[in-house]
C-alpha cells in the first residue's frame, strides 16, 4: 500500500482481491475495506483484533458504519463488513446487521441475542458457539458458515441458506427453520426437538446423532440424508421423502412415518417399535438386517465362520415382554410392506425376525422353561420357522455324512461308493439290506433307522418349506 493511503484499513476479503486502489474495479465476490485505522494498529475498528486495542467497544463500531441513505442505495447488500473480527464480543442487540455483508467474519462466542440479522451475507462466518438466541436470521445466506456448537434456540431462520453449513451440536430448540434450504449441511449432534420442518428441504444432510423428538418433518425433503442414530421418537415425518437416506440406529420408536418414500432407507438396528408405517414406499435398495433388539453396542462378540460374520450377544436384552411385543408387531409391519412391494425375499427374513421375537417376548415373560419358548426351538434350529431352506440342508447334510462315515467305518459295503450308496438310500428310502454281519450290529442297525426316518422326515419337511416360501 503507498503512503498516502497508509491510514487505511485496507483489508481484504478474500486475501487476494487486490489493493484499495483497483477496488472499482472488482465484483462483489471481492471485497477491501477503506476505512481509517484504529491509532496505532493497522486495521480499523472492525477489522482489528479485540485483543490487539481497548478501543473496539459498541459505539465505536456503530459510529463507523456508514449512514443510512448510503446503505439504501448500495446493493446487493447495505455494507460490506467482510473479515469483520467481533469474536467474544458482548453486542446482543445493541447493532444491527441487516443486509450486511459478513462473509468470512469472525463472530465465534459472539453474544448476539436478539441481533438482526436478517437478510445478512453470512457465507463462511464463523459462528461457532456463538450466542444467537432468539436473533433474527432470516433471509440470511449462511453458506459454508460455521455455526457448530452455537445456541440458536427462538431464532428466525426462515427463508436462509444452510448449504454446507456446520451446525453440529448446535442448539436449534423452538428455532424458525421454515423454508430453510439445508443441502449437505452439518446438522449432526444438534439439538433440533420440537422445530417445523415440515415441507423442509434436507437433501443430503448431515444430522447423525441430532435430536428430533416430536419434530414435524412431514412432507419434508430427505433424501440421501445422514440419519444414523438419530432421536425421532413421536416425531411426525408422513409423507417425507427419505429416499437413499441412512436410518440406522435411529430411534423411530412411536413416529409417524406414514406415506413417507422409504426406498433405499437403510433401518437396519433402528427402532420402530410402535412406528405407523401404513402406506409407506419401499424397492429393493431398502435394507434391514434386524431391528433394535434392547441390545447394546458392546454386547455382541463377534466370530468368524467361513466368509460369515456372526454375533453372539454376551448379555441378554434389556426387552421385556411388552418391548418383544411391540418389536415383533413392527417385524410383521415389515414383513407385510416388504410383501406388498414384491420383495419376498425381505419379506420371508422379516417372517423368521418376527417369529424370534414372538418368541424371545415368551422366554421374557416366563423365563428360559417357558413352554412357548422352547416349544418355538425346534422350527427356529431346524425349518428356520418353516421358511428357510438353509437351517433343514444344514442338518440334512450332518446326517447324511454321519451316516455314511458310520457305514463306511463298519463296512457295510465292501467299497466306499458302495456305502455311500448304500447311505443314499437309507435316507431316501429303504435301504436294499439290513447290515446283519459286521461289528456292533446294533449300533449300525441303530443309524441305518435313525437315517431312513429322518431322512424321510427333512424330504417332508423341504416340501413344506418350498411350498411355505411362496406366501412370501
Amino acid at each position: 500500500m503507498n503512503d498516502s493511503r497508509s491510514s487505511l484499513c485496507g483489508y481484504e476479503w478474500p486475501a487476494d482481491c487486490g489493493r484499495v486502489e483497483s477496488l472499482p474495479n472488482k465484483v462483489f465476490q471481492q471485497s477491501c475495506c477503506i476505512r481509517g485505522s484504529v491509532k496505532d494498529a493497522e486495521y480499523c475498528v472492525w477489522h482489528v483484533d479485540p485483543a490487539e486495542t481497548d478501543l473496539k467497544a459498541v459505539q465505536i463500531l456503530n459510529d463507523s458504519r456508514v449512514s443510512n441513505e448510503v446503505a439504501a442505495r448500495t446493493t446487493p447488500v447495505g455494507e460490506l463488513l467482510d473479515g469483520a473480527i467481533i469474536r467474544g464480543m458482548q453486542l446482543e442487540n445493541a447493532i444491527s446487521f441487516e443486509n450486511t455483508g459478513l462473509r468470512g467474519a469472525d463472530l465465534s462466542d459472539a453474544d448476539l441475542g436478539k441481533a438482526n440479522l436478517s437478510s445478512a451475507d453470512l457465507r463462511e462466518a464463523d459462528l461457532s458457539g456463538a450466542d444467537l438466541g432468539s436473533a433474527d436470521l432470516s433471509g440470511a445466506n449462511l453458506q459454508k458458515a460455521d455455526l457448530s456448537g452455537a445456541d440458536l434456540s427462538y431464532a428466525n431462520l426462515s427463508g436462509a441458506d444452510l448449504e454446507n453449513a456446520d451446525l453440529s451440536s448446535a442448539d436449534l430448540r423452538r428455532t424458525n427453520l421454515s423454508g430453510v434450504k439445508f443441502v449437505e449441511t452439518d446438522l449432526a449432534d444438534a439439538d433440533l426437538r420440537n422445530i417445523d420442518f415440515s415441507d423442509t428441504e434436507l437433501v443430503g444432510t448431515d444430522l447423525s446423532g441430532a435430536d428430533f423428538f416430536a419434530t414435524d418433518l412431514s412432507g419434508a425433503d430427505l433424501r440421501v440424508a445422514d440419519m444414523s442414530n438419530v432421536n425421532l421418537r413421536e416425531a411426525d415425518l408422513s409423507g417425507a421423502d427419505l429416499g437413499g437416506t441412512d436410518l440406522s440406529d435411529a430411534n423411530l420408536r412411536e413416529a409417524d412415518l406414514s406415506g413417507a418414500d422409504l426406498g433405499g432407507v437403510d433401518l437396519s438396528d433402528a427402532d420402530l417399535r410402535n412406528t405407523n408405517i401404513d402406506d409407506t414406499s419401499v424397492n429393493g435398495e431398502t435394507t434391514c438386517t434386524q431391528l433394535y433388539e434392547g441390545y447394546g453396542d458392546n454386547d455382541f462378540i463377534a466370530k468368524s465362520t467361513f466368509s460369515i460374520r456372526i454375533k453372539y450377544p454376551l448379555v441378554d436384552s434389556d426387552f421385556d415382554s411388552e418391548d418383544w411385543d411391540a418389536t415383533a408387531r413392527a417385524y410383521h409391519n415389515l414383513k407385510t410392506l416388504f410383501g406388498d412391494h414384491g420383495l419376498v425375499g425381505k419379506a420371508r427374513k422379516k417372517h423368521v425376525q418376527e417369529r424370534r421375537a414372538r418368541s424371545l417376548e415368551a422366554k421374557a415373560a416366563g423365563g428360559w422353561v417357558a413352554r412357548r419358548y422352547l416349544g418355538s426351538l425346534p422350527s427356529r434350529i431346524f425349518t428356520g420357522y418353516g421358511v428357510r431352506i438353509v437351517n433343514l440342508g444344514f442338518w440334512m447334510v450332518i446326517l447324511f455324512l454321519i451316516s455314511t462315515a458310520v457305514y463306511v467305518s463298519m463296512g457295510v459295503e465292501d467299497t466306499l461308493i458302495g456305502n455311500i450308496s448304500y447311505s443314499v438310500l437309507a435316507f431316501t428310502v429303504a435301504p436294499p439290506k439290513v447290515p446283519t454281519k459286521v461289528p456292533f450290529i446294533l449300533c449300525t442297525q441303530f443309524i441305518m433307522m435313525v437315517e431312513t426316518f429322518f431322512g424321510t422326515l427333512s424330504i417332508v419337511l423341504l416340501g413344506y418349506i418350498l411350498g411355505n416360501r411362496e406366501r412370501f
